[in-house]
């Protein structure tokens, strides 16, 4: 099945696909570009700024697809692991589509307006577009990884440059935005991402986090059934629910998302999460960006602790990081231990953490590798 961009033989690509929509001018920080491609200007928060088109206080509900479902093979619920771009869950959900070389024509899920377009230069892989909508005040939504946009779209905004693009073009449900989709970009699939100001991700400090990922929310719980019910049992992930989750955030234990001491939300190398496995939830996982340990989703023994039930009393605690791979349904492979984590919660907020890979007989305490993240 297709995989969302950012796997271990993309690496490269998934700093295009990790929007974590910075560029909000309140210091919202947008993933999506790579390093060089600049810094876009992104529109206001939600309800912010005096630029805002008119379009009514409530009540946007998406009412059609941005593609067609047929082409469809899955979605992939919030939460996704991707490190480094995804070390912390991603707050959208991926269309992955059956035909990953072909052209699908994207349509606008509800009326409202164009307000930003986001211009990135995948470094040979030709272009490729986010573009966020606000469909009230207090909504906005975005597909991100477009290859091409309609040309009547083009024919009612300035010349796109690299970067953030403010814009205002008036769209109705069902209209066509663009593309999504090329020979070119085989492991890309579609983000679909909404933020609404009236929801609040319960991170332990939310301020670490850019706006959008603060009020982050599941796309298809704005759509009606049977709609709704037809989308979900498109999502895959195993158990009962499918909503899949943005924040694990569990304050003054070891459970949720952690950075390194300095770090901002743009920092993903920086980025420590423990959290489940985003398909298979039964399964914990241990992601790292790139600064504890080499850039990775690691598995641990069926045997080791709730990450919810490790706090500051629970002292040194010593577990095993195991090879994983998602064929495997989320099981990790039969192999002997990879490394040794090792986590001491300091305070309720305050985290020491080393990984080991080598003399891995010998591993008791921290030595001076030892690192502090923080929430």
């Amino acid at each position: 099945m297709t995989e969302p961009a950012g796997r271990a033989d993309r690496q490269c690509m998934e700093l295009i696909s990790a929007p974590r929509l910075a560029g909000f001018l309140l210091g919202l920080a947008l993933a999506g570009l790579l390093p060089g491609c600049g810094n876009p200007s992104g529109p206001q928060p939600v309800g912010g700024g005096t630029n805002n088109p008119p379009v009514p206080e409530t009540g946007a509900h998406l009412s059609v697809f941005p593609v067609d479902t047929a082409d469809i093979v899955n979605l992939t619920s919030l939460g996704w692991l991707s490190p480094p771009g995804h070390t912390f869950p991603s707050d959208h959900i991926y269309i992955n589509f059956k035909d990953v070389t072909k052209r699908h024509r994207v349509v606008m899920p509800v009326d409202g307006y164009l307000v930003w377009v986001l211009h990135a230069d995948t470094v040979g892989d030709g272009a490729d577009f986010k573009l966020q909508f606000r469909g009230t005040q207090h909504f906005l939504f975005y597909l991100d990884h477009l290859t091409e946009i309609d040309t009547a779209i083009l024919n009612h905004i300035p010349t796109l440059h690299l970067g953030g693009n403010d814009v205002r073009v008036n769209l109705k449900a069902g209209d066509g935005v663009g593309w999504s989709g090329s020979p070119a970009k085989p492991d890309i699939s579609m983000d679909l991402g909404v933020i609404c100001d009236t929801v609040s991700q319960p991170f332990a400090v939310p301020g670490h986090y850019n706006y959008g990922t603060q009020h982050a929310d599941n796309p298809l719980h704005y759509y009606s059934p049977p709609l709704r019910e037809a989308l979900i049992n498109m999502v895959f992930r195993d158990g009962p629910s499918k909503e899949g989750q943005v924040c694990w955030d569990v304050d003054g234990t070891l459970a949720g998302n952690w950075f390194s001491q300095g770090a901002t939300d743009m920092d993903w190398t920086r980025e420590l999460a423990f959290v489940p496995d985003p398909r298979w939830p039964q399964y914990p996982r241990v992601c790292s960006g790139g600064e504890a340990s080499p850039i990775g989703v690691f598995a641990l023994r069926a045997s080791a602790p709730a990450f919810a039930s490790i706090t500051p009393a629970s002292g040194i605690q010593r577990q095993a990081l195991l090879g994983w791979d998602p064929n495997l349904q989320g099981r990790a492979y039969d192999v002997p231990v990879r490394g040794w984590l090792l986590t001491q919660l300091l305070d309720a907020r305050t985290l020491k953490v080393e990984v080991r890979w080598s003399g891995l007989d010998s591993v008791s305490g921290f030595d001076s590798l030892a690192r502090i993240y923080v929430r």
